[in-house]
């Protein structure tokens, strides 16, 4: 098989291919079974594949499941409760390591799924023909390409290394995310300029216990008009105390989106359906800018961690704004750390 410096299964890009080194590296991850039958090198960095083996009748259980499920019709909650009932879980990385260096950033992946029962998937002809041996007990499987540049310490001596034809991948360390499950919890309420606190109650969706929501408005803003395609944007942030508290492996999500329709500024320019999202709607990554760096987080009334969010965003600027608490992520599966090292290392 042909590989090139490229994270794509579907294009062909120009250059040389890369140096084939075998690896035959498997590991368990979430439960499946994963091979990294070998690294392709270049001069700029490694591309390799990940293997999930997948059973067939897990995905027919599945495929049966969502019969008669029209995908256009559900609600976004919907989707994701979907999407995690799935037998595949992709490989998500965190961290990438090169011969015990990091790999700080510049990677990228894509992948793919081969059911041969639902459609027989064209760009993974080439990978099932040249992993065969590690896929002859299975017909359904999946694959992530990654392309990842050599950390940047090294860059010029494994430029070097490989005009020697010595630039051997002696260790690669994989470090993955934490696995979550979102649970809906879809409760909306209003917020107003006239609310100087208010309660919102909501029920944990596995321990069965009430928290209650301790609300402080903080203000409405006008979102960057360059950032909004010319449109007249507003959002509301507000600051929440959560009694009880939840544990530091549960974060609440709000919805802080917008779908409407653009309209059309001149006479052959259609409306186009846009969507507009800030980062940073779950209360985890917003109640960091609370605080500066190596400052603990300020607390409320109620003597509890303060976290922040925001409401849907509107076209109205209206003196009360919109809030929907979507659900609950739980992590489920820490983070795991899978090391492959060269024999004789």
């Amino acid at each position: 098989m042909e590989v090139y410096y490229s994270a794509s299964l579907w294009e062909r890009p120009r250059g040389k291919t890369g140096t084939k080194q075998v690896l035959s590296w498997s590991f368990n991850h979430l439960g499946r079974k994963r091979i990294i039958p070998c690294v392709y090198r270049f001069s700029k960095g490694i591309v390799f594949d990940i293997i999930t083996l997948l059973e067939k009748e897990e995905l027919e259980d599945f495929a049966k499941k969502c019969e008669g499920i029209n995908e256009e019709e559900l609600s976004q909650n919907q989707r994701r409760q979907l999407e995690q009932e799935h037998p595949y879980k992709e490989v998500s990385l965190a961290e990438i390591w090169i011969n015990g260096k990091r790999v700080e950033r510049g990677y990228s992946s894509t992948g793919s799924i081969q059911i041969p029962f639902l459609h027989d998937s064209d760009e993974l002809k080439p990978i099932k023909s040249a992993y065969k041996r590690n896929l002859k007990h299975t017909s359904c499987f999946a694959c992530q390409r990654f392309c990842v540049p050599y950390p940047k310490e090294a860059k010029a001596r494994m430029r070097i290394r490989r005009q020697e034809r010595g630039d051997v991948i002696n260790t690669l360390k994989l470090v993955t995310h934490e696995e979550q499950i979102f649970y809906p919890i879809g409760q909306r309420f209003q917020l107003s300029d006239l609310d100087k606190t208010k309660e919102i109650k909501f029920k944990h969706p596995t321990k069965e216990r009430e928290h209650t929501l301790y609300f402080q408005i903080e203000e409405s803003v006008e979102l960057p008009e360059q950032a909004m395609l010319g449109e007249k944007f507003y959002v509301t942030s507000a600051t929440y105390e959560i009694v009880p508290a939840l544990n530091e492996k549960e974060r609440l999500e709000f919805d802080s989106t917008i779908s409407y329709k653009r309209k059309a500024t001149h006479t052959y320019e259609p409306e186009s359906a846009s969507s507009i999202g800030i980062i940073g709607g779950a209360s985890g990554p917003t109640s960091i800018f609370l605080a500066g760096k190596g400052e603990e987080l300020p607390k409320g009334p109620h003597g509890v961690t303060l976290h922040t969010c925001f409401s849907k965003i509107s076209t109205d600027k209206g003196e009360s704004a919109q809030f929907i608490l979507q659900g609950i992520h739980i992590t489920n599966h820490p983070k795991e750390s899978y090391e492959y090292k060269r024999k004789g290392m």
